[in-house]
């Protein structure tokens, strides 16, 4: 089932299908009485595989209530938890619904998300956090005039403090510079 498509899907079907060409990213159409929007995680069952986890990028609304959209795929099960997908393998029929609380916490902690800044939104309220880590090189925050770019970077920058100071600090260089006028 094509995205493009939506208006010819038929509403008595209750869910929402996704097909895949390369197993990384896919399409998906239906009715679904879950709460999504863009930025949603959400949870991906292909028979006779392992769970996935996507986030959707894209959403549009057609007659009836079908929903249609693309999701990249983040996450997939494996032995040990959670791990970056890798198949490659596409899927010509999978369900898709929200993510639940659970898996949104595997996926975090597996990824060595530890850093709190705030939380989702658009499902469930989950925890949102990063990965401090990946701080240990350049990192480009942008936003419009206005959008709250210095509080933003002032609590991620709190957080980063406080989480390096209960941890070893050695691993994280800190520069910190601002300007009012760049």
């Amino acid at each position: 089932m094509a995205a493009d498509h939506a208006d010819d899907y038929s509403p008595s079907e209750d869910g929402l299908i996704a097909s895949s060409v390369d197993g990384r990213s896919f399409s998906f159409q239906g009715v679904s009485r879950e709460r999504l929007g863009t930025g949603s995680l959400v949870s991906v069952d292909v028979p006779d595989r392992p769970p996935m986890m996507g986030q959707l990028h894209q959403l549009r609304l057609g007659k009836n209530g079908v929903m249609s959209g693309s999701v990249r795929i983040i996450w997939s099960y494996n032995s040990e938890g959670m791990a970056a997908p890798s198949s490659g393998l596409g899927f010509r029929a999978a369900h898709i619904a929200a993510a639940d609380r659970a898996m949104v916490e595997l996926l975090l902690s597996s990824s060595g998300a530890l850093l709190e800044i705030g939380t989702f939104t658009n499902t469930d309220h989950f925890d949102a956090r990063l990965i401090p880590k990946r701080f240990n090189r350049h990192t480009f925050w942008c936003g419009q005039s206005g959008s709250g770019k210095t509080y933003a970077l002032g609590v991620v920058l709190e957080e980063l403090l406080g989480f390096w100071s209960t941890r070893s600090p050695a691993g994280l260089p800190r520069l910190v510079m601002s300007s009012r006028d760049c």
